[in-house]
């Protein structure tokens, strides 16, 4: 009796744990870092994103470059998701319009971690520093946000 006992309590364990899918990262998200920068980010079931750090949007449907060789021109800024990996990995994908052409720019590294189902830990390789995880030594890197909406 003991040992069927311990069988569905296992069961139901197993059945309590789910690993995320990108669902679970739909809706906005908000919250600060360590130097109190202000977070809020938008990841939309097209795997658009959109993102404001201490007040400064970047609209990931469409939204007009400032300075540089693409100055005047639209871009986009996609999300691109591993759950299978661990720590989560994510990149930001940034491209813009040529006429009817979408261009490819650049990729901005990351990693996800679901602390519960209302708040994430992200930490963005803004400074190409190569992170593989979640450390002390970048924890100033990274950001705790709070789910706000679905």
């Amino acid at each position: 009796m003991k040992k069927i006992l311990q069988v569905i309590l296992l069961f139901i364990c197993f059945l309590s744990f789910k690993a995320q899918t990108n669902e679970d990262l739909i809706g906005k998200w908000q919250g600060v870092d360590s130097t109190k920068n202000i977070w809020s980010i938008t990841f939309s079931k097209d795997n658009f994103i959109s993102f404001s750090i201490n007040g400064e949007f970047i609209d990931g449907k469409n939204f007009k470059i400032h300075g540089g060789s693409n100055d005047g021109k639209f871009g986009q800024v996609i999300y691109k998701v591993d759950f299978k990996s661990n720590p989560i990995k994510i990149n930001l994908i940034a491209k813009f319009k040529k006429g009817d052409l979408i261009i490819e720019k650049g990729i901005l590294k990351g990693f996800l971690k679901f602390v519960n189902k209302n708040e994430i830990l992200i930490l963005l390789d803004f400074e190409n520093k190569n992170y593989t995880n979640f450390t002390e030594e970048n924890k100033n890197d990274t950001a705790r946000l709070i789910r706000s909406e679905e």
